[in-house]
């Protein structure tokens, strides 16, 4: 008579030896080890057919237990588990265990078909392997632990970035794998729910390894999974990206600074063009002075006289309008010096200062701007303008706050002459209201142009968009860029289309060492103009 075949059963939980052996013991002949070290005790005194191993085994577990033990290609194994984890099931069979079985479905003979498949003395049920294909050829390391913190899966990633060889890592517990830092730093990422946490992960000859882990937890099974990546080589392309972007920069000031030095030479030019009108303004009004001394010389010719005096009149009248244009011109060009002063200024090509503001002047200036813009459109506009009286200048980067109202005012203008184009009913008004109250500077700029759906006023101050043809996405960008470096807040209302929009500007005004109100005046490079 054959001798029943001999299986070791290694379990410490006594209930489910009891389990398994009523199981088993009808068909094998079934001994018991109640842990790994007597486990390894029974295979030195004698041979076994079949070993059916727990999964958690006191201090250690059966991942490491095969690795370790010698055993593997000696007997099979079946590793059994209080959880049905396809991750234990995965690297169990990648460690050359016969097959993985949850203990909730021992009973109706299941473990003793598998133990019998096992012996070869049944045939074997064709059952689907876990597939590890995509995991070896990822470029990045991959691991999983279970609830006890065991590493359950590992891909050749890993292993390579650690100095492991294959399946080394199934088995041990994290914090050998990457040390006592990089586990508390994993942990607080999951706690946190941040997306990953730069750390240094201990290699197998003890050394440090500049990662990014990405964790994310799993509800079930229990335990985390993670993405890990060499940041040695990110670190050499972020060093790249900084070093390339540090040379457009300086590209682009340098290309920055020459655009700026010619519109101030061609602002300097027109400057001096202004200046010959005015004096010919001059001698108009000097030639007008001989006319009407003229005519007084000439009062008995009363018919000539009068002739004179309309001549006067006229030529007064033109000279009155010239002398209008060029002021308006010449403000121009002061607003376009300052701006390119303020401009250059960012660019660390000069020298000078902010400049304190003359609120007042800044607001006559940019109104003034847009209302010959919108006199371009064929637009008869005149600005609503409210500015306190009396008001000190502010400490707050002058060509900058004018550049910043220019271009809000003119996106209002042209929205109020866009609506007028096709509703020549609709009104036609922009207001500006500016005060100085808490210590804050506050701007409100209303029109009743176009409007604007909310998803236009979520992105208005996003460099690049713009929603017009001709736009270039860049004048609200570059005004919400200076007033955020100076600590402000500025917002676009509007409700909807054809409803008109209101721009809110707050500027923060902090008190210097001086004594007097002061904003951090570091408004950056991007803010210049539009």
């Amino acid at each position: 008579m054959n001798p029943l075949p001999r299986i070791l059963v290694v379990d410490d939980d006594p209930d489910d030896v009891t389990i398994t052996r009523r199981e088993l013991g009808k068909t094998f002949s079934v001994d018991d080890a109640s842990s790994a070290e007597v486990a390894l005790e029974r295979l030195r005194e004698r041979s076994y057919d079949l070993v059916i191993l727990d999964y958690r085994l006191g201090g250690t577990n059966a991942l490491a237990f095969l690795r370790e033990s010698g055993m593997l290609g000696k007997v099979p194994v079946i590793v059994v588990s209080g959880r049905d984890d396809p991750r234990v099931a995965s690297a169990a069979h990648q460690l050359g265990a016969y097959a993985f079985l949850a203990k909730d479905a021992f009973g109706g003979g299941a473990l003793t078909a598998l133990a019998s498949e096992a012996l070869g003395l049944s045939r074997p049920r064709e059952r689907d392997r876990p597939s590890t294909g995509v995991l070896e050829r990822m470029s990045e390391g991959l691991y999983a632990v279970d609830s006890d913190g065991v590493v359950v899966l590992a891909n050749p990633a890993l292993e390579r970035l650690l100095g492991y060889g294959p399946r080394e890592l199934l088995g041990l517990g994290l914090e050998r794998v990457m040390g006592a830092d990089a586990l508390a730093a994993t942990a607080t990422c999951l706690a946190s729910g941040r997306a990953f946490v730069e750390t240094e992960l201990m290699t197998r000859s003890g050394g440090r390894l500049p990662a990014l882990v990405s964790p994310t937890p799993l509800a079930e099974p229990g335990g985390h999974v993670a993405v890990v990546r060499d940041f040695r080589d990110m670190r050499t392309r972020i060093g790249d990206l900084e070093r390339t972007n540090r040379r457009l920069q300086d590209d682009l000031v340098e290309v920055a600074a020459q655009v700026l030095h010619n519109v101030g030479n061609a602002a300097a030019s027109l400057d001096v063009r202004v200046e010959d009108l005015a004096r010919e303004l001059d001698a108009d009004e000097e030639a007008i002075r001989v006319l009407e001394g003229a005519a007084t010389v000439l009062g008995g010719q009363g018919e000539l006289v009068a002739l004179m005096r309309d001549a006067v009149r006229s030529l007064d009248e033109a000279r009155s309008s010239r002398r209008a244009a060029v002021e308006a011109i010449r403000s121009g060009i002061n607003h376009i010096a300052r701006a390119v002063d303020h401009a250059r200024s960012f660019a660390g090509k000069t020298g000078k200062g902010a400049g304190l503001l003359d609120l007042a002047q800044a607001v006559e200036t940019a109104c003034n701007l847009a209302e010959d813009l919108a006199r371009g459109r064929g637009l008869e506009l005149a600005i609503a303008r409210s500015v306190p009286a009396n008001l000190p200048r502010l400490p707050v980067p002058e060509a900058g706050f004018e550049q910043l109202l220019v271009n809000v005012l003119k996106n209002a203008v042209e929205s109020v002459a866009a609506r007028a184009e096709r509703d020549p009913t609709a009104p036609r008004e922009v207001g500006l209201e500016a005060r100085v109250e808490g210590g804050r500077l506050s701007v409100v700029i209303r029109d009743t142009g176009e409007g604007a759906t909310p998803e236009v006023t979520a992105r208005a101050f996003r460099f690049g968009f713009t929603t017009k043809p001709e736009g270039s996405g860049f004048g609200l960008h570059a005004s919400a860029d200076f007033v955020e470096r100076l600590g402000g807040r500025i917002a676009l209302e509007s409700e909807g289309p054809d409803r008109g929009a209101t721009v809110r500007v707050e500027i923060p005004l902090r008190r210097g060492s001086s004594g007097a109100e002061s904003p951090s005046l570091d408004a950056g490079r991007k803010g210049a103009a539009a």
